[in-house]
């Protein structure tokens, strides 16, 4: 009984300590008149050594359109593609890198006489808070079997 009181407080101490942060992500830039989850000129905030990828949407620009698609840290170019369009309507390939900590990820894109798009995304210790639902979850469930065991002494 020691040994399941001591694994459940293990079990809740780690949900405390572990961060809830994702352990990747992917970052959009749309330049044209679609969608658009990366803002312009927006600084996104990650934890330290998290995989990210980035890609750029382009839309209604026709086809023959020249553009640009470049993310580089400070020091280095570390992806991206440029060329001639065939469509109205394309993406670039996927660029994955993982962000080490304090470093910071620039990404760019531009396409035809628009304006490029800017955004940087910047590693760094990000502290995670466990959800409330899984606390009280955890919580509830400690309680269900610290009442079992109390249950099965008094018998």
């Amino acid at each position: 009984m020691k040994m399941i009181r001591m694994a459940l407080v293990g079990v809740l101490l780690m949900m405390l300590v572990m961060p809830a942060v994702a352990t990747d992500i992917t970052i959009y830039m749309d330049i044209g008149n679609g969608w658009e989850v990366a803002e312009n000129s927006h600084q996104y905030q990650v934890d330290a050594n998290t995989e990210c990828r980035f890609k750029a949407n382009y839309s209604g620009w026709g086809s023959g359109t020249m553009y640009v698609f470049n993310v580089t840290n400070s020091s280095a170019w570390i992806g991206g593609e440029s060329g001639t369009s065939s469509t109205d309507t394309w993406e670039t390939g996927v660029v994955t890198y993982t962000i080490s900590l304090d470093e910071t990820v620039f990404v760019e894109a531009a396409a035809a006489n628009f304006a490029k798009k800017k955004i940087s995304v910047t590693a760094s210790t990000v502290t995670g808070v466990p959800e409330p639902t899984t606390l009280a979850l955890t919580a509830l469930g400690m309680l269900g079997v610290l009442g079992f065991v109390r249950r099965r002494r008094e018998e």
